[in-house]
C-alpha cells in the first residue's frame, strides 16, 4: 500500500470515530455495579440534532405499547442528561419500555434515573412509573409544570428486592391529556445492588450437612466414654 493511500485509510477511520457516539461515553455506563445495558440510550450510534419516531429502535430495550421516540443531540433546545441520546414516552397513550435484567435472587437493588417535562401548553406535566416484574413499585407523581421553560432534569430513585434471577424493569409514562402529544423524557438509568441476597442451601446441601453433624456428634460419644 502507497503512503497516499495509507494515510486516506487512516483519515476515513479517525472520521468515523469523531462523528460516531459511543455508548460508552455515558456516564451512567461507568457506574460500578450498573446492571443496566445501554443505560442512557446511545446505542445504537446517532448523529445530529433530531428525534427518531414513531417506533425507535433501541439496542437492550423494548416495548409492549405506546410510541417510543429517541431524541438526539439537541433537539428542539433539549439536551441529554447523559451522553449524546435520550427517550421519550408519549402521553397521548400510556408508553412502556423494558429490559430484562441479570440479577440475584432476594438481593436488593436500588434504582436511580432522570425525567424531564417536555414544555406543553396548559397544565401539562410529566409523570413516570416504575414497575418491577409487571408490579408498580414508585411513581414520580406529576413534575416539570412549574419549571416547563427551564427543560430541568429530575432525578428519581427507588428499590425493589428480586425475586428471581431475571427481572424486568419497566418505565411507563403515564397519560396526561392536558400535554397532547408533549412527553416524558427518560435518561441515565441505573440499577445497582446494594445488599446481597441470602443464599439458601439446595436440599441436597442441607442433607450432606445433616449427615456430617451427625457424624461428629457419633466421633464426639466414643470420645466422652
Amino acid at each position: 500500500m502507497n503512503t497516499i493511500a495509507l494515510r486516506a485509510g487512516l483519515f476515513v477511520a479517525v472520521a468515523a470515530l469523531t462523528v460516531s457516539p459511543s455508548a460508552a461515553s455515558a456516564q451512567c455506563a461507568e457506574i460500578d455495579g450498573n446492571i443496566v445495558q445501554n443505560c442512557s440510550f446511545e446505542s445504537k450510534p446517532l448523529t445530529g440534532n433530531r428525534a427518531v419516531y414513531p417506533y425507535a429502535k433501541l439496542d437492550h430495550w423494548a416495548s409492549e405499547s405506546g410510541t417510543i421516540e429517541r431524541w438526539v443531540g439537541t433537539f428542539q433546545g433539549i439536551t441529554s442528561r447523559d451522553g449524546n441520546a435520550h427517550v421519550e414516552l408519549n402521553v397521548n397513550a400510556p408508553t412502556s419500555l423494558y429490559q430484562h435484567l441479570m440479577t440475584t435472587a432476594g438481593a436488593t437493588y436500588s434504582v436511580t434515573f432522570w425525567g424531564l417535562h417536555r414544555p406543553g401548553g396548559g397544565n401539562a406535566f410529566s409523570e413516570i412509573d416504575v414497575l418491577i416484574d409487571g408490579d408498580k413499585i414508585f411513581g414520580t407523581n406529576p413534575f416539570g409544570v412549574l419549571t416547563a421553560d427551564h427543560r430541568e432534569w429530575f432525578r428519581f430513585t427507588t428499590s425493589f428486592v428480586a425475586t428471581s434471577e431475571t427481572t424486568k424493569l419497566e418505565f411507563l409514562g403515564e397519560n396526561n391529556p392536558g400535554a397532547t402529544s408533549y412527553g416524558n423524557h427518560l435518561d441515565d438509568v441505573s440499577v445497582v445492588m446494594t445488599s446481597p441476597g441470602v443464599q439458601v442451601p439446595e436440599p441436597t446441601s442441607l442433607a450432606l450437612l445433616g449427615a456430617g453433624l451427625l457424624g461428629f456428634v457419633g466421633v464426639a460419644r466414643r470420645r466422652t466414654r
